[in-house]
């Protein structure tokens, strides 16, 4: 995992775990306790906007995130600003300027969506699916999304956002571009975001 060039989060910590199985049901919830002492979290990334920070997973160095159909990822993000014009990226793999196109999940900020987009070819749509959300910001939230065969459903600290969703093809297009947390086109970051410590 290559970091641009980050700071250590200060936030009041959140607690809770949530964990899904690829049928998008969940299997544990934790009890949600949240601390009310501020202190530094270590375990988070601090994301500033308009800047060239964001983290990084080379394709080579990632054959465990060659993902062609099913999968689920989730990441906890607390917004210190939203790109209220479009997009605030959250987890992708995909190269904007050619045909590496993979997937992408990410907050559309001028539609107050949570998005899912995903190409069989590297180019074509084979799923572009959204629920609505309207985040506010300096407030941690769990971000999850299962994808079972056509079958995609969002969640927001563990409960289901929406309808089930159906995507047009199963098939995710297996490319080389880097899988990114908070990056959009390998360099630019997304909102200032703080994004916490689990993404699977």
């Amino acid at each position: 995992l290559v970091f641009a060039s980050t700071t250590s989060a200060t936030s009041s910590p959140f607690k809770e775990i949530y964990r899904y199985n690829m049928l998008g049901s969940m299997l544990y919830k934790g009890d949600g306790v949240a601390s009310s002492t501020s202190s530094t979290n270590t375990h988070s990334m601090d994301i500033e906007r308009n800047s060239s920070q964001y983290a990084s997973i080379s394709d080579a160095n990632h054959t465990g995130l060659d993902i062609s159909g099913d999968f689920s990822t989730g990441l906890w993000v607390r917004f210190e600003s939203i790109n209220t014009s479009g997009a605030n990226p959250l987890v992708i793999k995909r190269d904007h300027s050619g045909n590496q196109r993979s997937y992408s999940f990410y907050m559309n900020g001028a539609a107050n969506q949570l998005n899912f987009d995903s190409q069989y070819d590297g180019l074509n749509a084979s799923c572009s699916v959204n629920v609505s959300w309207t985040p506010s910001t300096n407030t941690w939230y769990h971000l999850a999304m299962t994808k079972s065969g056509t079958a995609l459903k969002f969640y927001l600290n563990g409960t289901q956002q929406g309808s089930t969703q159906t995507c047009t093809s199963s098939t995710i297009y297996n490319g080389s571009a880097p899988v990114e947390v908070a990056g959009w086109a390998a360099g630019s970051s997304g909102p200032g975001s703080e994004f916490g410590p689990r993404s699977s």
